[in-house]
């Protein structure tokens, strides 16, 4: 009885090793199931990991991934042991994106890929890049709102126009990009304004005299009659109607006229500090102010309100605008030199420069001295001698747009070293896509960071906008 009972567990025994070794091998993803990348930048495949009694086996992997074409990507592993048996099938999905370009084509606005394709014909008057998400497309009294993928948004015409404060913002904040909560105000022929969001649907009906967006706050600046309040995201007034100029709201704080001066205001209204010295003569960038563009200086003690009032003394005032951690200051009375301030206040780049830029991600801010460009660092000390006689700032990988001359143009890095030779008549920074513009002297094309040509000389303009075209 014994030895029956011994040879059943005996079975049981070598039946369950024969069922583990015929076990299928199993594989799991290594990293993510969903991978977004940009075109063009590669992609390296984290794998699977495998579990099986085979140690070496070989994962197959069956893909059509081209990282040069925008598009959605499925990667599938599987794999079979020695003894035949295929494991379990895992799929990754890889999502090309694509930033477009403005270009411009026999006089007509498009929309290129990486490739150079079209993605929106050329056909328009003007294209705006709003921010990396979002393109506005103007044709005549149209105007469309186009995703990164080129698809519509909504399109506003028939009487219908969006407020040309919108733009008139863009143009003087490079920091600032349009959000999926912005809300756009538009205007209609009888000259009211109201507000849409970036799908097109009417939010706040047309009821005001002029409005401004809300640039990332929740409040905006609209105008009844003479005078100027602040409303909510669903209309609702905020702050009464009794300002001679506002501004937007920037980081909480709005600066304010009324007959008795300039004042710094909160969101609730309150006043946290009268602005001395007002001075007519300029923009006022971080807010662009109403009908008089004013700008602010100090009070003539000194003191600074940090985010608003980033200069040292009476005599120095806003230049370019600021990004939240530096501005950038002038002094009429110093033959309009320029330096750079924290946000306190406290001069870190001193008034001794004809044009100064802002710190790229390397630490390396381009600036101008006696009509030649270079690039300074944080005390002052100029990494890249002051010899181009055009520049721009450092960009997509750590390369910088630079000009020996009028027609000798190409690319160097951080250190001085030249990366693409001086081959082109005209050049401008590396696109978030990885491509740059260039110009033959006739027409302009596109390289990558190799200095590769991959889209030929086709094009009257290119529009990537900047402050040094």
């Amino acid at each position: 009885m014994k030895t029956l009972q011994f040879l059943a567990l005996l079975s049981i025994i070598l039946l369950a090793g024969c069922t583990l070794q015929d076990k299928a091998p199993e594989i799991s993803l290594v990293g993510d199931e969903i991978v977004t990348i940009m075109v063009g930048e590669g992609f390296t495949d984290p794998g699977v990991s495998v579990k099986d009694e085979d140690l070496d086996l070989d994962v197959a992997v069956v893909t059509k991934l081209d990282v040069n074409k925008r598009g959605t990507y499925q990667m599938l592993y599987q794999t079979t042991d020695s003894k035949g048996q295929v494991s379990n099938e895992l799929v990754r999905t890889v999502i090309v994106e694509d930033y477009l370009m403005p270009v411009n084509n026999n006089g007509n606005w498009g929309l290129v890929d990486f490739s150079g394709e079209f993605v929106i014909q050329a056909k328009y008057d003007a294209i705006i890049e709003m921010s990396e998400k979002y393109y506005l497309a103007v044709d005549d009294d149209t105007f469309v709102l186009y995703d990164q993928f080129g698809v519509e948004l909504f399109t506003l015409g028939n009487g219908y126009e969006i407020s040309d404060k919108l733009f008139m913002y863009f143009m003087n904040n490079p920091f600032y990009e349009l959000d999926d909560r912005e809300l756009i105000p538009y205007v209609t022929e009888d000259d009211l304004y109201g507000y849409i969001d970036i799908n097109g649907n009417k939010v706040i009906p047309t009821q005001f005299d002029d409005a401004a967006p809300f640039y990332g706050s929740e409040l905006a600046v609209v105008k009844e009659g003479l005078s100027y309040g602040y409303i909510d995201r669903e209309g609702n007034q905020i702050i009464d109607y009794k300002y001679i100029t506002a501004s937007p709201f920037i980081d909480g704080k709005a600066v304010v006229r009324t007959d008795d001066g300039y004042f710094v205001i909160d969101e609730s209204g309150n006043e946290l500090v009268q602005i001395e010295n007002m001075s007519p003569e300029m923009i006022l960038p971080n807010g662009l102010l109403f009908d008089d563009h004013t700008n602010i200086t100090c009070q003539s003690n000194g003191d600074c309100l940090e985010g608003y009032q980033p200069m040292v003394s009476d005599n120095i005032r806003y230049f370019i605008g600021f990004n939240h951690e530096y501005q950038i200051v002038h002094s009429p009375y110093k033959t309009n030199k320029v330096g750079m301030a924290d946000n306190t206040g406290k001069l870190i780049l001193g008034l001794e420069y004809d044009l100064l830029d802002y710190f790229s991600e390397n630490g390396l801010a381009l600036a101008a001295k006696n009509e030649l460009f270079g690039y300074v660092d944080e005390s002052g000390t100029a990494i890249i001698d002051f010899e181009y006689y055009k520049a721009y700032p450092f960009g997509h990988k750590d390369l910088a747009p630079v000009c020996k001359d009028e027609f000798e143009c190409g690319y160097i890095d951080s250190t001085g070293k030249v990366m693409i030779g001086f081959e082109f008549d005209d050049v401008k920074p590396f696109y978030r896509n990885g491509l740059a513009p260039v110009y033959n002297g006739s027409y302009w094309g596109l390289i990558n960071t190799q200095g590769q040509i991959v889209q030929d000389f086709i094009y009257d303009e290119i529009g990537i906008l900047s402050y040094y075209d």
